[in-house]
């Protein structure tokens, strides 16, 4: 079971493996459970309001374990992140629950999930430094697309070993460098195919694939299509 809990007013004091946190408005705690949390009132607190969410279902709780930084953890949030609208509606939901379409409810479960997700992850890669690493790496590489850039070059430019700059990479922004590199190329193939000025040859060669076959079976793993339907398709 997954337990989230956000203040509205007073506090509480969380106890976690992790330290014993005073839980104020705008906070909020997550616990997998059964652990050994301890959530209490405090008694220099009268009263306390919050709302509460106990998750059962199975795969929710699994991806929601997935994330350390949210396990047994405080996170704050304020009245209108994301997360909080969604908790509102999912509670408001199982209200309803009687005669409500029965994937409404658990519609509302995934979308609280993803927002809760979406919270971890820019936890652990914060938006200002992630976007700026990757608007250098996009300068760089957009500078050279034809002729490819690799991973080392970037390391290079950024003042470090190709080995921690991938470490560091991979925590700011989520992926490895090489995936981002690849993403790139491929989004520019698809911006580039839709000018509907070069065929899928020239393409291939302005964004760094070794010939057209190379970009046919990378793009149609990426984009579900091929490079000839999606330019059809998706004219600019």
């Amino acid at each position: 079971m997954w337990l989230f809990q956000f203040t509205l007013a007073g506090w509480g004091i969380f106890h976690s493996s992790r330290g014993r946190w005073q839980v104020e408005p705008g906070q909020a705690f997550c616990a997998s459970l059964p652990s050994r949390h301890v959530y209490s009132s405090d008694p220099n607190c009268p009263a306390w309001e919050f709302l509460w969410i106990i998750v059962h279902h199975p795969y929710v709780v699994r991806r929601l374990e997935q994330h350390p930084n949210l396990v047994n953890s405080r996170l704050s949030l304020s009245e209108d992140h994301a997360c909080i609208r969604s908790a509102r509606r999912l509670i408001e939901g199982t209200k309803r629950v009687f005669g409500l379409d029965p994937y409404e409810l658990e519609a509302d479960l995934f979308a609280w999930m993803i927002d809760l997700e979406r919270e971890a992850f820019f936890l652990r890669h914060p938006f200002d430094a992630r976007e700026r690493l990757l608007r250098f790496c996009r300068e760089h590489m957009l500078a050279r697309l034809d002729r490819g850039l690799p991973v080392a070059d970037l390391a290079a430019a950024n003042g470090m070993s190709r080995s921690n700059f991938s470490h560091h990479f991979r925590k700011v922004v989520g992926m490895s460098p090489a995936g981002f590199v690849h993403r790139l190329r491929l989004e520019e193939a698809a911006k580039l195919l839709g000018e509907q000025k070069w065929s899928v040859k020239q393409v291939a060669a302005q964004t760094g694939f070794s010939d057209a076959n190379h970009l046919c079976k990378a793009f149609r793993k990426r984009f579900q299509t091929s490079p000839a339907i999606y330019r059809r398709l998706n004219k600019i």
